[in-house]
């Protein structure tokens, strides 16, 4: 008898083995074979490839054709192209080394150059640049196809450069003339890379030209290219035109020959241009394009004309026109040409008021305010009195543009302003300048009104750069602009005190702290430490230098004099705290003895009076001893002055000496002298370390971040000299083609600005930004970033007016970006600060790491593009505690007028005896670990009356019998109804131990629990699939795993079949309704 079923698998039943499943050549490849029958892969019959086809692909693809280099090639010897053709000329090694097989243009290069090359050897002809050339161009008439005539015409283009203008002139006219009727042909056409080279023929013909007159076809047709619709072709044309002005004029002449002729077509142009249709003709933007660039080297007359055509068409067309009007004038006054007269450009500055722009209008108002400062800058080179004449009216203008909410705007009008300050005014007291500086002065003081509030910052700018380049011999007209910053900086909630502080500083430092004090006395009479200005003493100590020695000793010793007795009082009277502050005060007004004698200005008539006061503070008074040493020291730096300190050295030297052998009598003297030593070792310490860098790169970088490390940690021991040796080194360093050593130069200067103060700082960053700019050319790339990041935390620190003056004219593109960064940053932070008073921003967290600061990077510039990415940061916002009296009992009173009352006023209250809330999870553990949690008597819910005797005896036990299980609980045996709450249970804490997955069928989640169908509210659309299991690949399961999936589909099917029939007898339904 047979049996039922035969067996499904051959021989014993081969199983794929785990991880086999996917085996690349399998034993047995029967289907593979079927399908390779099948029609799909078609019969492919015989190959086309040959051994003479193949050969000719293997010399075309080959990639080292040649083993010579550039350097050993030479006429008649093999070139990098011998493989190619058996052309031997240098020349077109750019050909080999640019060249791309898959190129059509350069494989007809590759022919036409082999074409060439057979015709000069047939007729014995040498290979050289004129006979290439010749060649070429008389191969131009016989080119029938576009690919062809364009290969021919590169060739041409790499040649053209090599010939000799001997060579160009004798054959300009022909060749010219060829290239001429090929522009033509092509002018309307887009073959880009034919008409650019055709061009870039033409621009050494150009060159040599010497007779230009107005039917000069050659030239007429290059200015048609000037606006051409292909922007790769225009760009070609316009250099062109640009560099045959600008670099290639005769130097007997000012102009190019050509230059009326390019002037006259741009006029034409422009004119035929202007009020065609409603919209402005592309030939404008073009033609406007070129002039911006080529204007400045145009004669005289050809610029009036220009100028008065420019302003036509301002006048009739849109904004867009008028923004690039006043760009194209920008070029007029940007280069060194002088062919503008004074008179022509007062002309401009008057006729360029009528197109200001609209106070709301920010683009084409920023652009024309740097057009007049470049206008008027460009007359103050031409004739001085006239551009002061005209400096009143911008002034008052561009103060009115202040009224713009634009920060960009507001930003233009500081600079500009101050660009003029500094670059049209010299220290002078002329009458006529003094007129002209008061009318500016008033413009600008009037903006000190409420109405331009939003752009008090910028004015106060404006103002610091008056005081700066005017104020020493205009002092009378601006007392009464000082008072009022004064009387701004004391009213309440100023917002704009570092910017009014700079103002102030500025004017102590160029009008001098006996003007500045007339307008904002301190209102200190020594009887109170806390004086009204008492803000001021920073300022002068930070400001003072080259002014008058004895306005020191007039005004500021008597009023330390009586700080010093009052403390002295109060210390006898043991007032220790009124006593500290009043030596406090004193000391804050010693400390400005230094920039008194910085450059003192009348230290030959005063030094008489002065030295026996220093001597007798020097002898009697050690808080101030040190001052007075520095203050000396400064006085023996000037050269100038040794001669005057010379004659009182003979009183100093016996005081000194005897300070010296004096010992230390108290902690104070001691320390001073252990700090003496201590930078002495430093000194020492630092030399040791400058020994590596005279090792390798790796020993170099190492040594640099180790001197940063001393550099950060001793910052407060480090000298001035030795301060400056550094810098002046790594300056030096970052200069370095090693690009280890130059990344940790710039770690350095990074460490450099969180360890120094920023006054420290500012003597020497023109030495940094030096060295900066000048990176090494292999790393100019790959650390612009690093550079950047620097450059950034430079313009933080002191502006982007400061900084601009130093950066060379490259990095200015660069710090515009670094300034439209910040700014907008600022904008963010001020939106964010638009808050309650009572809230405010805690102030940045300095970091004292090391390690931090050299792992941090400016986020702000790499992760500028990804802001919108990054999850905002938590506000940083607190709220402001008031101040509070510790109080222990009821009737421990405080006294306020106790000196020790501040010793009990704290910050917040202290919350240290308020009871901490008992928290109520101490839970009992069982043997294994495991929590017990019990329910206590007042939380237990409410049980019904009906309660058996047993559940005394279990509550107390701390068990509780749930009410569905009483009758399940009521048929166990006794031993089960008194199991313990500590017996070991078989549920985890993650998972049930012994509870059964459940499989749940495809699509059952969807399924409603009372209704028809499916549910797809807050869901994705319902969906099933089949679950991938391994245990479906076996054999044996397929006819089971076959029989699941075609049940699953009919079922998919009747479900769709009957929400189909439902929802059109829901469509009938509302229908017949």
């Amino acid at each position: 008898m047979k049996k039922a079923n035969r067996k499904a698998t051959k021989g014993h039943g081969k199983l794929w083995k785990k991880g086999q499943s996917c085996v690349f050549k399998p034993e047995i490849n029967k289907f593979r074979q079927e399908a390779k029958k099948r029609p799909m892969f078609g019969n492919r019959g015989d190959g086309n490839l040959t051994e003479a086809l193949l050969a000719q692909h293997n010399k075309i693809t080959s990639e080292s054709i040649c083993d010579g280099s550039e350097d050993v090639m030479s006429v008649g010897g093999e070139t990098a192209l011998t493989a190619y053709t058996n052309c031997s000329l240098p020349t077109f090694n750019r050909l080999q080394k640019n060249f791309n097989p898959r190129s059509l243009i350069h494989r007809e290069m590759i022919a036409a150059l082999a074409a060439v090359t057979e015709v000069l050897k047939a007729n014995q002809m040498e290979e050289t640049e004129t006979n290439y050339f010749t060649s070429l161009i008389t191969s131009l008439e016989s080119v029938d196809t576009d690919e062809s005539m364009t290969a021919i015409v590169c060739l041409l283009a790499i040649i053209v450069k090599r010939m000799d203008e001997s060579v160009l002139k004798s054959q300009s006219k022909k060749v010219m003339e060829t290239l001429v009727n090929l522009l033509i042909k092509y002018m309307n056409s887009d073959h880009c890379a034919l008409l650019r080279n055709l061009l870039k023929v033409m621009y050494p013909l150009l060159k040599v030209k010497t007779h230009w007159t107005e039917t000069s076809q050659e030239l007429n047709v290059v200015l048609e290219f000037v606006t051409h619709h292909k922007p790769k072709v225009r760009r070609m044309a316009q250099h062109i035109i640009r560099m045959l002005l600008m670099d290639d004029k005769p130097e007997s002449s000012k102009v190019h020959p050509c230059a009326s002729l390019v002037a006259k077509f741009c006029i034409e142009k422009l004119e035929s241009s202007a009020g065609v249709g409603k919209s402005t003709p592309r030939v404008t933007f073009h033609v406007m394009q070129l002039l911006q660039e080529i204007i400045c080297a145009f004669p005289t007359l050809s610029i009036k004309k220009c100028c008065e055509t420019i302003f036509k068409i301002m006048t009739l067309s849109s904004s867009l026109v008028t923004l690039c009007g006043f760009k194209a004038l920008q070029g007029l006054f940007d280069s060194d040409h002088k062919n503008l007269p004074a008179d022509l450009n007062a002309r401009i500055i008057t006729a360029l008021y009528d197109y200001q722009p609209n106070t709301k209008n920010s683009d084409c108002l920023v652009c024309w305010i740097q057009l007049m400062e470049k206008a008027l800058i460009n007359l103050y080179s031409l004739d001085e009195k006239l551009c002061i004449a005209h400096l009143p009216q911008f002034f008052s203008a561009a103060v009115k543009c202040l009224l713009n909410e634009s920060e960009e705007v507001m930003l233009t009008v500081a600079i500009s302003l101050e660009s003029l300050l500094r670059n049209c005014f010299k220290q002078n007291d002329e009458d006529h300048i003094k007129n002209a500086v008061h009318k500016m002065f008033r413009s600008v003081e009037e903006a000190l009104g409420y109405q331009y509030h939003k752009a008090w910052d910028h004015v106060l700018s404006i103002l610091g750069a008056f005081f700066e380049t005017v104020g020493e011999h205009n002092k009378e007209i601006m007392m009464k602009c000082l008072q009022s910053l004064g009387d701004l900086h004391d009213s309440y909630n100023f917002p704009y005190i570092p910017a009014l502080e700079k103002a102030i500083g500025t004017a102590i430092e160029h009008m001098g702290p006996r003007t500045v004090l007339e307008a904002i006395p301190l209102q200190a009479d020594g009887t109170k430490p806390d004086f009204p200005r008492s803000w001021m003493l920073p300022l002068l100590r930070d400001n003072v230098k080259r002014t008058e020695l004895k306005f020191f000793f007039d005004y500021f010793f008597d009023l330390a004099v009586k700080m010093k007795n009052r403390a002295l009082v109060l210390e006898q009277e043991k007032r220790v705290v009124e006593s500290k502050l009043f030596d406090v005060v004193c000391s804050q007004i010693w400390s400005l003895l230094p920039g008194f004698c910085t450059e003192p200005t009348d230290l030959k008539t005063c030094l008489k009076e002065v030295a026996p006061i220093l001597g007798k503070m020097l002898k009697n008074e050690p808080s101030v001893r040190l001052v007075v040493l520095s203050s000396i020291r400064e006085l023996i730096k000037n050269e100038k002055h040794k001669d005057d300190v010379a004659v009182y050295s003979k009183n100093y030297i016996p005081i000194l000496f005897n300070l010296y052998l004096t010992e230390a009598k108290n902690k104070a003297e001691e320390d001073v002298r252990n700090s003496c030593f201590e930078t002495y070792a430093l000194k020492e310490y630092i030399t040791c370390l400058l020994a590596g860098l005279a090792g390798s790169p790796h020993f170099v970088s190492a040594t640099i971040l180790a001197l940063g490390r001393v550099s950060y940690v001793f910052k407060d021991q480090l000298n001035p000299e030795i301060l400056n040796n550094l810098i002046n080194l790594m300056c030096e360093l970052v200069k370095s083609q090693t690009r280890e050593i130059v990344v940790a130069t710039l770690s350095f200067f990074k460490i450099l600005f969180a360890a120094l103060d920023t006054n420290t700082l500012a003597q020497h960053i023109q030495s940094m930004i030096t060295g900066l700019t000048n990176l090494a050319e292999g790393n100019q790339r790959s650390l612009r970033f690093k550079a950047k990041e620097l450059f950034t935390r430079l313009v933080r620190k002191f502006g982007y007016e400061m900084i601009s003056k130093m950066m060379p004219k490259s990095y200015q593109k660069q710090l515009a970006n670094i300034r439209k960064v910040e700014a907008r940053k600022q904008r963010k932070k001020d939106m964010r600060n638009d808050d309650s008073d009572l809230e405010m921003y805690g102030p940045a967290k300095k970091t004292d790491d090391f390690a931090d600061i050299l792992a941090d990077s400016d986020d702000d510039i790499l992760l500028d593009d990804e802001d919108a990415k990054v999850k905002a940061p938590k506000s940083r916002t607190k709220k402001i505690k008031a101040p509070c009296l510790e109080e222990n009992a009821e009737d421990d009173i405080v006294d306020l007028l106790d000196p020790s009352a501040g010793k009990r006023l704290l910050t917040q209250q202290d919350n240290t005896q308020k009871q901490p809330r008992k928290r109520n999870d101490e839970f009992k553990v069982s043997e294994d670990g495991r929590l017990i949690i019990e329910e206590n008597e007042e939380e237990k819910p409410k049980q019904k009356k009906n309660k058996t005797d047993d559940d005394d005896i279990l509550s107390g036990l701390g068990i509780s019998l749930k009410k569905n299980k009483r009758k399940l609980e009521e048929s166990d045996d006794d031993d089960e109804d008194q199991k313990d709450s500590t017996s070991i249970v078989t549920k985890g804490i993650y998972r049930n131990l012994n509870a059964k997955t459940k499989r749940k069928n495809p699509g059952e989640e969807f399924k409603a629990k009372k209704a028809g169908g499916d549910i797809k509210r807050g869901r994705y659309e319902p969906y099933a699939y089949v679950p991938l299991n391994r245990q479906a690949l076996n054999r044996r399961k397929q006819v089971k795993v076959k029989g699941q999936f075609k049940n699953f589909v009919n079922a998919a099917k009747r479900g769709a079949s009957v929400g189909m029939k439902r929802k059109a007898r829901q469509a009938r339904r509302r229908k017949n309704n």
